[in-house]
């Protein structure tokens, strides 16, 4: 089975979001991804951030491949909330 990628129009984009169980269950990457064009990386054109994550799906003996990193404010928001996490672990719960 090939996938292929598609435009939505705002309604169908709201449809699906419903779908996938509301928009506090769906993380948008467009705000928070960035994607990378592959053929550019290896060809030393452009760079890949920090924690880059690689979406590979294969069909039909081909293969389909995205490469993202994270926003530089995603990473940020991580290191805060592992902060925080760690915090809570050695002192107890703010009150």
């Amino acid at each position: 089975m090939k996938y292929e990628f598609c435009e939505l129009a705002d309604v169908d984009l709201e449809r699906l979001i419903v779908i996938l169980g509301g928009s506090e269950n769906v993380l948008m990457a467009e705000d928070y991804w960035h994607a990378h064009d592959i053929s550019a990386i290896l060809a030393s054109q452009q760079t890949v951030g920090a924690q880059p994550f690689l979406l590979v799906h294969q069909y039909d003996g081909y293969f389909t491949i995205r490469l993202f990193s994270p926003s530089k404010t995603l990473v940020e928001d991580s290191v805060k909330v592992m902060a925080l996490r760690r915090m809570s672990e050695i002192f107890g719960p703010p009150e």
